[in-house]
């Protein structure tokens, strides 16, 4: 005990020490380093790291989702009364047929579009409607006739774009292998990077000492992501599908923290009526500057069911075996080794066609060689998104995470760790060429570029001052796929 109390003093004391680089030499003492609470929350978790590259890698999907299927078009809200009033004007009929295609009511845009093509059966608006309806439809013989008619008859500027990706998708849906790749670059910046506590203080052996202000960094972000589909024969619509995704974060200041993360996956899609069964399959490694810091091997599940129109409930299984290595931003790694189970349910809901909210719960088991790193995490994430017309998009999302861990680090304090995680992230996504529409000639220079921009917030609170801290995050990408 008086090694210990000793310890305790030299540190406090040594805290007052100016060190290089402006860290304390108590933080930098290669003593201090071997010892996993000295410098307790001084870097992101493995859990945070990995959700940090995730996170990144699903704004991509959701860029992808978002762009509107053909049809989805902005236009006019006409009502059938307004059509009864004047059933023989042209324009009003196909605002109407236009506004029921973009409410997925497309057996009543078919009735509509049939009445007008006894009125003006060539031309090419008309034409265009009806081979989107038919499209989606999944009539696709009447739909590539229509829209060839279209084209031919002369359609340009947003119909001539509807027909050609309406024609594209048809091409798409004949193949039986498909591909994807997309790729990202940009910057990201973080007010706190090594996550120092809001308090100014740390507990060391339940003694408070000095800590160093947050230190502010910025990262070059680069992400790439293939994916390949291939569709089985039979009418179900059952998918295999393979995927390999890496994520890179070289930070410009803070060296231990560049990230690398490699995950490659394989399962598949299989449809039995209003339920989608996707199995999966999964490797991850997770380096910190350059050392292999955590590789996972793990298993999914996810079951969802169309209960309605526009409402999808899910629910999802996983186990993660974890294995950590020792390096030298987190000394201790090895402590955190042992598997991690999640299990979640939640719905997807598409309020209106360019409305849509999630919301879903999920709980979590993580088991460690040392207790003070295993714990338990019940998890609530709502997120509505707003899709605003011209590929643009707008992404809320509010997560609230508790975090009870199974004993204390002693090192550190006594008492068991318990967190709260407060994230709130705001994502906005748009095509690059957007902005370029006033210069046709830079416009089409930029087409197929999108934008995307993250703007976050995290509050952890946390009965150990060590963990209790603040963050503000942004990040901007620019991401372009490539299909084959």
């Amino acid at each position: 005990m008086r090694f210990l109390w000793i310890a305790a003093a030299l540190a406090v004391t040594a805290s007052c020490l100016p060190g290089a680089g402006g860290r304390s030499w108590a933080q930098s003492a290669p003593a201090a380093a071997a010892a996993p609470a000295a410098t307790p929350g001084a870097s992101p978790s493995a859990e945070q790291l990995e959700r940090q590259s995730r996170d990144a890698i699903d704004a991509l999907e959701r860029l992808e989702r978002s762009r509107p299927a053909p049809g989805d078009a902005d236009g006019p809200v006409v009502t059938w009364a307004q059509v009864l009033r004047d059933p023989d004007n042209l324009q009003l009929n196909l605002a109407f047929a236009r506004r029921q295609l973009a409410l997925g009511e497309l057996k009543g845009a078919s009735a509509t579009l049939e009445r007008v093509l006894l009125i003006a059966p060539d031309q090419p608006e008309v034409q265009l409607l009806h081979g989107l309806v038919l499209y989606r439809l999944r009539e696709y013989a009447g739909a590539e006739q229509a829209l060839r008619a279209a084209l031919a008859g002369g359609i340009s500027g947003r119909g001539k774009d509807e027909a050609e990706r309406a024609l594209d998708a048809i091409a798409d849906s004949r193949r039986r292998t498909l591909g994807t790749l997309s790729v990202a670059a940009g910057v990201r910046y973080d007010t706190n990077r090594d996550q120092a506590p809001i308090t100014g203080k740390r507990l060391f052996l339940d003694f408070p000492i000095a800590a160093d202000p947050g230190q502010p960094d910025s990262a070059i972000v680069t992400i790439a992501r293939l994916r390949l589909v291939h569709r089985l024969t039979g009418q179900a619509g059952h998918e295999l599908f393979a995927e390999g995704t890496y994520y890179g974060a070289n930070q410009l200041e803070i060296d231990d923290l560049d990230l690398r993360f490699f995950s490659a996956g394989a399962g598949m899609a299989l449809h039995f009526g209003p339920f989608t069964v996707t199995p999966r399959g999964h490797a991850d490694l997770l380096q910190l500057a350059g050392q292999n810091y955590l590789t996972s091997l793990g298993s999914e599940a996810q079951l969802s069911w169309q209960a309605l129109r526009g409402l999808v409930p899910f629910l999802e299984a996983s186990i993660d075996d974890e294995n950590f290595d020792d390096v030298h931003a987190a000394p201790s790694g090895e402590d955190r080794t042992g598997p991690l189970w999640r299990l979640a349910a939640g719905f997807r809901w598409q309020v209106a066609p360019d409305v849509a909210f999630e919301l879903s719960g999920a709980r979590a088991t993580k088991n460690a060689r040392e207790q003070y790193e295993g714990y338990q995490t019940l998890e609530l994430t709502a997120a509505p998104t707003f899709l605003l017309g011209g590929g643009q998009f707008l992404r809320g999302e509010l997560t609230v995470r508790r975090r009870r861990y199974f004993g204390p680090d002693r090192f550190v304090s006594e008492q068991t760790r318990r967190d709260v995680d407060w994230v709130a992230r705001l994502t906005y996504g748009a095509p690059l060429s957007l902005y370029a529409r006033p210069l046709p000639g830079l416009a089409a220079a930029l087409e197929g570029l999108q934008l995307l921009i993250s703007l976050e917030q995290q509050r952890t609170v946390s009965n150990i001052p060590n963990y209790d801290y603040l963050s503000h995050r942004g990040q901007i990408l620019l991401t372009r796929s490539f299909r084959f």
